[in-house]
């Protein structure tokens, strides 16, 4: 005699967070996790619709603001399918803090951009965390200690993109991109 075990796949969501403030002119991806036989649907504003796991925003305007609904259907052979929804209303402002978010810095000793600095005085923030291109926290900015001088652990790190995630003091989030260049 033998017996099957089947276990039930837990649908792990909690990187879609409730609500996501966008810059217009920004991109935006959301990602969730792939799992197996599943069917994915995201659904939102001006009829988006996607069948992917992940979907991205690009040139983000106020037109791309709203709800956006996930779906995803897990068929199972033995029980009833596997069935979450989760939904992120993305808010999509002007962001004059953009305009206080240096794009690049060149930390290369010529005391020109040698620091990526955010101004505490020009926008009230909590934190900002600083991730490679593989969502590897690298540092943390508060503001007493608002700037980053392109190391993690003592070690210089190479010429190309990071990425940051500010937490704004009134709860708020704002996300985006930078050049380091040697």
């Amino acid at each position: 005699m033998s017996v099957t075990i089947i276990l039930t796949p837990i649908i792990d969501t909690s990187n879609v967070l409730p609500s996501i403030r966008l810059c217009e002119g920004k991109n935006f991806t959301q990602q969730i996790n792939a799992y197996p036989n599943a069917n994915y649907s995201w659904v939102g504003p001006n009829n988006f619709s996607s069948t992917k796991p992940n979907f991205s925003l690009f040139n983000v305007t106020t037109l791309d603001e709203g709800l956006y609904t996930l779906t995803i259907n897990i068929e199972n052979s033995c029980q009833n399918n596997i069935l979450k929804t989760v939904s992120t209303y993305i808010n999509v402002d002007l962001c004059a803090v953009a305009a206080n978010i240096p794009n690049y810095f060149t930390p290369n000793g010529d005391g020109i951009h040698d620091q990526w600095i955010i101004d505490p005085n020009v926008f009230s923030f909590k934190n900002i965390y600083i991730f490679n291109s593989y969502g590897k926290q690298l540092t943390e900015l508060t503001p007493n200690k608002n700037s980053w001088d392109g190391t993690y652990n003592g070690e210089l790190l190479p010429n190309t993109d990071y990425w940051y995630v500010i937490n704004f003091a009134n709860g708020e989030k704002d996300y985006g991109h930078f050049s380091l260049k040697r």
